[in-house]
């Protein structure tokens, strides 16, 4: 069904044990998607100009969760500002005929102001963490009572905020270390990024570590490695830097490209650790051994003229795949002998139109590694993957989700039950397919 409000962005609702709910998001607008379980459809709640009935000025809603335990969920604006208030989708029953759901009015629970611009936001263990403009960090509880606070950590306003978890076992539940009586709030490494510089913390948040910060170039991506552990960076200078986690110093500062004006665009590592690939400005594709930070051929692994804007493994790690500025997807795939060493498989490019989000994902039941793009054009790709290395790369199917101007911006894979898995797609204009 089509739904007339605009949602710019879509969140998980993974703090809901079943995951059977998560939402869309837009400027002044709720959609929360609750999965029947009884069938594959799903059914929607709509809360529509929240801010604009209670007469507030309209900011932009840049977060929504659940209350734990309750029928109660919270916005929160990019000016800091939070609403409380009922949703009713515990009342939709399975026999219900109703697709969408739209409440007379939002019952409004209470209002708290959290009193920051929020430049990011992070959900982790029952706790909301902010980045704000002015470089402060915050914690707090999901009733928005307030925790802890870093005074500026004077890196420019806060963009991206990172958890590393130590679950060493999966099944076993996080365990909430809060305590509300010494105000200790623990967690394994929290890592803040600016433009130019990236901080990582202490677990009691009592020391702040500056890792790194680029004068001459921003930051283009992170990656963890958490099995050593090591944070690897990259910078539009073309540096790849590494920081170690216990030892908590600085080792790395390698320069990849042949000249500070090519930059890394992407970092991907694979699932065994092993191999990070480096895709630059100039879309060439470097592999280094993610242990020993050496070139594991000595020649870079080619892939078009344009920048590097999607990398990444399958999950399985005998492949790589690689998307250029242009829309060129290309595939690598491992050789036979050498698994170390990666040779191009093939590639693919639509001069028509540009990809926009890619997913490499494996069957659950088969193990067969599957890839799937999207274009500006509403498209869902299937790519055919030969393991025997007999046919060619290329599409194996392809169907029109939406119609132009409308496009997929992200591709999940998805499942409630842990047996059947779903392709979950996010479109620019809040529909979730």
């Amino acid at each position: 069904p089509t739904i007339s409000v605009i949602c710019e962005r879509q969140s998980w609702f993974n703090m809901i044990e079943d995951r059977s709910i998560f939402c869309s998001i837009g400027m002044d607008s709720v959609i929360f998607h609750i999965h029947n379980k009884d069938s594959d459809r799903f059914k929607l709640e709509v809360h529509c100009n929240i801010q604009r009935k209670l007469g507030q000025q309209i900011n932009s809603i840049i977060f929504c969760y659940m209350i734990p335990g309750k029928r109660e969920a919270v916005i929160i604006t990019s000016n800091g500002k939070a609403i409380f208030f009922e949703v009713e989708h515990t009342h939709i029953t399975t026999s219900s005929e109703q697709q969408i759901y739209i409440p007379d009015k939002t019952i409004i629970k209470r209002l708290h102001d959290l009193q920051h611009n929020i430049t990011c936001i992070e959900w982790f263990n029952n706790h909301i963490i902010i980045g704000t403009n002015q470089s402060q960090v915050t914690i707090f509880d999901y009733n928005l009572h307030f925790i802890k606070q870093y005074s500026s950590l004077n890196i420019g306003a806060i963009i991206g905020i990172g958890i590393s978890e130590d679950n060493q076992n999966e099944e076993k539940k996080l365990i909430d270390k809060l305590d509300n009586k010494n105000k200790s709030f623990k967690l394994n490494e929290v890592i803040c990024q600016s433009n130019h510089a990236i901080v990582v913390t202490q677990q009691d948040f009592s020391l702040i570590k500056i890792v790194l910060k680029t004068p001459m170039g921003q930051i283009t991506d992170i990656c963890l490695n958490p099995l050593l552990p090591v944070l690897y960076i990259g910078t539009s200078t073309g540096h790849l830097h590494a920081w170690h986690g216990e030892g908590r110093f600085l080792f790395l500062d390698k320069l990849i490209t042949t000249s500070a004006s090519i930059g890394i665009s992407k970092l991907a590592l694979n699932k065994k650790y092993s191999h990070l690939a480096i895709g630059l400005d100039n879309g060439l594709i470097w592999l280094y051994d993610a242990i020993t930070y050496n070139p594991i051929d000595n020649r870079p692994l080619y892939n078009s003229q344009s920048s590097i804007i999607f990398l990444e493994f399958s999950p399985n790690t005998l492949f790589l795949t690689a998307v250029s500025l242009d829309s060129e997807i290309t595939l690598y795939i491992q050789d036979k002998e050498k698994f170390h060493i990666y040779h191009n498989h093939g590639h693919y490019i639509d001069h028509s139109s540009h990809i926009t989000a890619i997913l490499f994902t494996e069957d659950r039941i088969t193990k067969k590694q599957q890839l799937f793009s999207s274009d500006n054009h509403g498209s869902l790709i299937e790519y055919y993957i030969d393991y025997e290395r007999e046919y060619p790369f290329g599409i194996q199917s392809c169907i029109n989700l939406i119609e132009y101007p409308s496009y997929i911006s992200s591709i999940v894979s998805y499942s409630i039950d842990g047996k059947t898995d779903y392709l979950l797609c996010s479109i620019n204009n809040g529909r979730i397919k």
